[in-house]
């Protein structure tokens, strides 16, 4: 048998053994062995040998001492001492006492009473009095309690030093792996008795629990503790069974070396036949796991023993660790006089240090023991004594969050307060958790469209759907959709890029009397940035709309018949494109099979016509499927192919230059074109002064389309000069006008403004937006490394994979740019390659993307890949009547691929269309470095290497898989893996019980796992990564 023995205990078994030395000279004595709960009173207790008393809180009269003489006498003295006492219950303490001196009369005795703390009054009162007669006779009275009786000896038992319970881990557990061994000794904390419950939940490699019948504790082993006597196999498991002797069967040496040979597997389970399994089967988390199983079954077992006053207090310290002992006892309905001992009962049980719960989960197994109105109405008296006493709104919105709405308006009040403190404390979980709380609460639809756009704001970074939900929420509502909140939520909604719901929403109808002119505005420019053609109908905007056409209304009748002073200069340039685009159509046509010289003999009537019919070839090429002819052409990679390019180029080229060059006619004839000519300007510049927003939107389309650059500038000036309260994305579109007119300066300037003010309005989409536009600007004005600085700071505001699919292909693009500029291929072709969510393709935003493949192709030496992409991203543009080469430079780029493809011809005519463009709208200046620098950018990007210390990034848009948890999901799953009860992962991330239920289940069920145990041995492993 392995010797066993007790860590940390050397002074007080010397104690011990000198007591029962001085027993078995005829010296009787009373001890006391104190400490608090775990601390291993019952093992020192066990070494005296006796007779034990087990006190539980029953409060049966002479509960504790008649275990004792049940234990010693005769079933007939027993009997009859029963009955005397039953006669005489005011001298029962002294006739109990009587017979257990009329016993050491013979022999010495040894008394044991554990936990005396839990004793009946009739109890102690024995106890007492038996402690004055221990001097007369030899009886050895021997008790354990959390705090110093008032008799005898005191033996006080401390905490275990970490050194001495890294000992006794390893005698009870074996070694363990480092990690494992830090898991062990994190839940112990000292307690021997907190290890040795732990170890009776350790199992072995066949998965069968340890039990006390599997360690046989049989008197075969222990000869010396055969028939020894238990009060409660709780108390001493390897006892259970074991039958009480007669007394006069034991002798003091007899009882010294059966306490000495018999330590309970309680208390060393190694030494009764156990053997730990391989530490490899437990992992830091199951440890912590179970360490919280085997505390919360102590504290409970504890908790039944508390008198009625330490309990109340201990719940109402339940509550909120925020409130301090005096706002606990109020709340517990304690009078000053109660205050102290309770609270000293629960300190002395480990159930309370300092005034709040040990443990966080002991305060949720207490909250857990209550009924569900009990919990509530504690909840909510807690939240108006807060709020009463001037706790602060944390301390009162923590308490609401768990209650029942009050129906009072300080609790939104106090709510609201709360959702604020803990945003700037950078706690955006329990920002959301209040805010939603205050939803629940009776509000205006003010009010509560203003608590919307908070909540959205507060979950945007981890669950952008949910952000959108409550925004579309405002927009949707018939009370709150004509409430000036309305525009903020549209505004909200579209910087994170969610331009087609924007655009639907405000165009329902019944909204043309009350809608406000921003909204339109806001509108206006969602219906740029969504899909060309919506695959659903869109009623038309309320309002007048004097630039563009709205895809809502009809075409102008005679779209012939339009002022010349306004009309569309060079039709020619608008045909070299075209040309181009059908050229490349014919030549995928050629290539797709018989036919081949037909129809690159039409492909080439059509270029030679290019100065002549330029609109029905801009109809033809923008309705053919965006990217699918150029595809082809330059997946076929064939002679023939090559050819029909050839040829189809080759006109347009001679088209180009009869038409481009001084004193270029300006052609008026525009029936063949798809897109209406531009309209007369509005009365922005004149007497009517325009809402901001408005003109915000208006200088961005017209700034697109290359039309009237003097008003753009001028209308750009007014949207930036605004209230603080003025939706940001107006003031970005103005932005984007003055980058397309050339002034960059002042559109950094304007943009950082903006950065400014959506921070202030923790409007981080809108934020993230205006750093990405400040990062594009920053590669204008060649400045790569400042662009990547903005977007990094971009990403601190809005996650990439929290951008909207329609927005998102702009982030990307700014990104493989800027990575190309700084000679990172390999980087920029990782980011080119990862898929992107749907339906990120229908956006105005794909066409960027499109251009910074083209310039990824070109710096890689595909000049057949760069050319499909750069005229895909005028295809997209085009369709959308955004002519402007300041907008994206595709022409450049798509001519610089022609002409590696020796397509000299066609390549001219597109440089010179471009500079036509250019120069009409007055930017030929500003767009001459642009060209000259995608001229150089392969080749000064080729010959750069990866840095090896730059590695790839990792895939930020996941395919969703069926098993993928969500964000709410995955933070239920891991603190569920880290052992942490229900009500506790509720408390942490300050949802319902209810929810956190749900998610555990689906995260159950999506991982294929039957409980928490095979959650904590999965996660770490099994759980998906975004």
């Amino acid at each position: 048998m392995r010797q066993s023995r007790l860590v940390g205990r050397e002074r007080a078994i010397s104690v011990l053994d000198d007591l029962l030395a001085g027993l078995s000279r005829g010296e009787g004595a009373t001890a006391c062995i104190s400490g608090a709960a775990g601390a291993g009173r019952t093992a020192l207790l066990s070494r005296v040998g006796g007779v034990v008393a087990s006190c539980v809180p029953d409060g049966v009269p002479f509960g504790a001492v008649t275990q004792l003489a049940a234990a010693l006498l005769s079933p007939a003295a027993f009997g009859d001492l029963v009955s005397a006492c039953l006669d005489d219950r005011e001298g029962a303490a002294g006739r109990l006492c009587d017979a257990f001196t009329g016993l050491a009369v013979n022999r010495p005795v040894v008394l044991a009473v554990d936990d005396l703390q839990w004793a009946d009054e009739w109890s102690v009162r024995w106890f007492a009095e038996m402690a004055g007669r221990t001097g007369e006779v030899p009886v050895l009275l021997v008790a354990t309690a959390y705090e110093p009786v008032g008799w005898g000896q005191r033996i006080p038992v401390a905490p275990l030093t970490p050194a001495e319970t890294a000992v006794l881990v390893r005698q009870v557990l074996g070694e363990l792996p480092v990690e494992v061994e830090a898991a062990v000794l994190d839940v112990v904390r000292g307690r021997p008795a907190v290890l040795h419950e732990l170890a009776e939940r350790w199992v072995d490699t066949s998965g069968e629990r340890w039990s006390p019948g599997r360690a046989a504790a049989s008197a075969e082993q222990y000869p010396a503790a055969d028939g020894w006597v238990t009060a409660s196999a709780e108390q001493y498991p390897a006892a259970n069974g074991w039958a009480a002797p007669p007394g006069e069967q034991w002798t003091p040496a007899r009882a010294t070396a059966a306490g000495r040979a018999v330590t309970s597997a309680e208390q060393h389970p190694a030494a009764t036949g156990w053997a730990a399994p391989p530490g490899e089967q437990w992992t830091p988390a199951r440890v912590t796991a179970a360490g919280r199983a085997v505390t919360s079954a102590r504290a409970a077992r504890i908790r039944r023993g508390l008198p009625p006053d330490a309990l109340r207090l201990l719940r109402a310290t339940a509550v909120s660790e925020r409130l301090d002992v005096v706002a606990a006892a109020e709340l517990a309905g304690l009078e000053a006089a109660e205050v102290p001992g309770a609270l000293s009962a629960l300190e002395a049980s480990g159930l309370v240090a300092d005034g709040r719960p040990a443990e966080p989960h002991l305060a949720a197994d207490v909250l857990a023991e209550l009924a569900e109105p009990e919990r509530d109405e504690l909840y909510r008296r807690g939240a108006e004594l807060a709020h009463r006493t001037g706790a602060g709104a944390l301390v009162a919105a923590e308490l609401l969050r768990a209650a029942p709405p009050v129906g009072e308006p300080w609790a939104r009040a106090v709510l609201t307060e709360a959702a604020e403190q803990w945003s700037a404390q950078g706690n955006p979980l329990a920002a959301a958790e209040s805010l939603r709380r205050a939803l629940a609460e009776p509000a205006s639809p003010a009010e509560r469209a203003t608590l919307l756009v908070r909540l959205a704001s507060a979950v945007v970074r981890r669950d952008p759907d949910h952000a959108d939900r409550r925004l579309v929420q405002v927009l949707a509502e018939p009370a709150l959709a004509t409430l000036p909140t309305a525009t903020t939520a549209a505004d909200l909604l579209l910087a994170r890029g969610d331009a087609e719901t924007v655009h639907r929403l405000v165009a329902e109808p019944g909204r043309a009397s009350t809608v406000d002119p921003a909204l339109v505005a806001l509108a206006r420019l969602a219906r740029e940035e969504g899909a060309a053609d919506p695959e659903m109908p869109v009623p038309p905007l309320p309002g007048t709309d004097t630039i563009g056409v709205d895809p809502a209304r009809p075409a102008a009748a005679d779209p012939a018949a339009v002022d010349p002073a306004t009309a569309r200069p060079a039709a020619a340039p608008v045909g070299a494109a075209a040309a181009v685009l059908a050229g490349v159509d014919a030549a995928a046509r050629a290539s797709a099979g018989p036919g081949a010289a037909a129809a690159a003999a039409a492909a080439r009537g059509a270029g030679a016509g290019a100065g002549a019919g330029a609109g029905a070839q801009v109809e033809a090429a923008t309705r053919a499927p965006v990217g699918a002819a150029a595809g082809a052409a330059a997946r076929a990679g064939t002679p023939a192919s090559a050819a029909a390019a050839s040829g189809a180029s080759a006109g347009a080229g001679a088209a180009a230059g009869a038409s481009v060059g001084p004193g270029a006619a300006v052609s008026t004839d525009t029936r063949n074109e798809r897109h209406t000519p531009p309209k007369p300007l509005p009365a922005f510049p004149g007497t009517t002064t325009p809402d901001p927003a408005d003109a915000g939107v208006a200088a961005f389309r017209l700034a697109v389309r290359g039309e009237h650059r003097a008003a753009v500038l001028d209308l750009a000036s007014r949207a930036l000069v605004v209230r603080e309260e003025a939706p940001l994305m107006p003031r970005i579109a103005a932005c984007r006008a003055l980058v397309c007119a050339g002034v960059l300066g002042d559109a950094v300037d304007a943009l950082t403004v903006v950065v400014a003010a959506a921070r202030r309005r923790d409007a981080r989409a809108a934020a993230a937006q205006a750093l990405v536009h400040r990062a594009a600007v920053a590669l204008r004005d060649d400045r790569p490394e400042e662009a990547l600085r903005d977007l990094a700071a971009a990403d601190r505001e809005l996650p990439v994979r929290c951008w909207h699919p329609l927005a998102l292909p702009l982030r990307v693009a700014v990104e493989i740019t800027a990575r190309l500029r700084v000679g990172r291929i390999e980087h920029a072709r990782h980011l080119g390659a990862e898929p992107l969510p749907r339906p990120s393709g229908y956006g105005a935003a794909v066409a960027f993307l499109r251009h910074a493949e083209a310039e990824l192709a070109l710096a890689e030496d595909d000049p057949a890949s760069a050319l499909e992409s750069a005229l895909e991203c005028g295809r997209v543009l085009r369709a959308r009547g955004w002519v402007n080469p300041m907008v994206a430079t595709w022409r450049t780029t798509a001519s610089l691929a022609l002409r590696r493809l020796g397509e000299h011809g066609a390549a001219a005519a597109l440089a010179a269309e471009e500079l036509a463009l250019a120069e009409h709208w007055g930017t030929a200046a500003a767009l001459e470095p642009l060209r000259e620098r995608a001229a150089a950018g392969p080749r000064r990007t080729v010959p750069a290497p990866r840095r090896p210390a730059d590695p790839l990034p990792a895939a930020r848009f996941p395919v969703t898989r069926p098993d993928a948890l969500s964000p709410a999901e995955r933070d239920v799953a891991e603190l569920a893996a880290r052992g942490l009860a229900n009500r506790e992962i509720a408390r942490e991330l300050s949802i319902a019980l209810r929810t956190v239920e749900l998610r555990l289940t689906k995260v159950y069920r999506k991982l294929g796992l039957n409980g928490r145990a095979a959650l904590a041995d999965h996660w770490p492993t099994r759980t998906p990564r975004s």
